[in-house]
């Protein structure tokens, strides 16, 4: 049995969010970090609070099984992805 390894179109915009993310947010800071390494970088509690305000909302997870579970009541069924959901 072959392994898989596309990522599902589910994953696929978690992708394209974290390129968008470090292109519009960490690189335009990241000289300024590289010359003050020990400051802290104020600007990263901007991208904290999205993530906090995604994971409440419940509409991406970040790890493993949850990402694909139905309410309380468990998986669906046999989901493939959980893995590479966590991974990603």
């Amino acid at each position: 049995m072959a392994i898989n390894l596309e990522l599902p179109k589910k994953l696929q915009a978690v992708i394209e969010k974290g390129h968008q993310g470090a292109a519009e947010i960490l690189r335009p800071i990241s000289r300024k970090y590289d010359e003050k390494e020990h400051a802290y970088p104020v600007e990263l509690d901007t991208v904290a609070t999205l993530f906090e305000g995604i994971s409440e909302a419940k509409t991406i997870s970040f790890a493993g099984a949850e990402a694909f579970r139905d309410g309380e009541d468990g998986p669906k069924g046999n989901i493939n992805g959980g893995n590479m959901s966590a991974v990603l």
